[in-house]
């Protein structure tokens, strides 16, 4: 009985403590929204329905990225338009791979803004039975309205009524930023 009181006051004495670079992979930093884009380090801000995180490489990454198989797959992540200014940039890196010829699939990036109960089409990129490596960025432009909102990064995949489908999405390098 001694003992396990005395594992237990080791146990609460010794401080639980995680690496500095692990905790800064897992933040934001400067004008950047989204936490770890690249899915390298596995965070736990993104939120999965269907999609899944792979590691791999490829023409397009080397790395993780988010792995879309099915029509509504879907990735996303919370986070506040804090970071100073009213200019909103999305960037991504999308591929596609075994497509067949009569496949057709996209992934779909859409902006909740949950404070203001608003949704935004901020990007889309179609694959038509082809297999592409595509490097994106959008200036989505100003949006006042957003600043200091609570808004959701919302990646969902859509495919055709292939079944089962062949081809296979992957999205990597995510990156939402907020400049004046």
């Amino acid at each position: 009985m001694k003992s396990r009181h005395l594992c237990l006051i080791l146990f609460s004495l010794v401080p639980l403590s995680f690496p500095a670079a692990l905790i800064a992979q897992c933040s934001r930093s400067g004008s950047e929204l989204i936490v770890d884009g690249n899915f390298t380090n596995n965070c736990s801000a993104w939120i999965w329905t269907g999609a899944t995180r792979s590691t791999g490489t490829s023409a397009c990454y080397s790395g993780a990225a988010a792995k879309f198989l099915y029509a509504d797959d879907e990735v996303d992540q919370n986070t506040v338009a804090d970071a100073g200014g009213s200019n909103f940039t999305l960037s991504y890196i999308f591929q596609s791979a075994g497509f067949k010829s009569d496949e057709i699939g996209n992934i779909n990036v859409v902006i909740y803004d949950s404070d203001a109960n608003t949704w935004t089409q901020a990007d889309q990129t179609n694959v038509n039975g082809q297999n592409a490596c595509i490097s994106k960025s959008v200036a989505l432009g100003s949006h006042p309205g957003w600043v200091n909102h609570h808004l959701e990064l919302i990646l969902y995949s859509g495919f055709s009524y292939i079944y089962p489908p062949t081809g296979r999405i992957y999205v990597t390098s995510v990156s939402l930023t907020q400049t004046n």
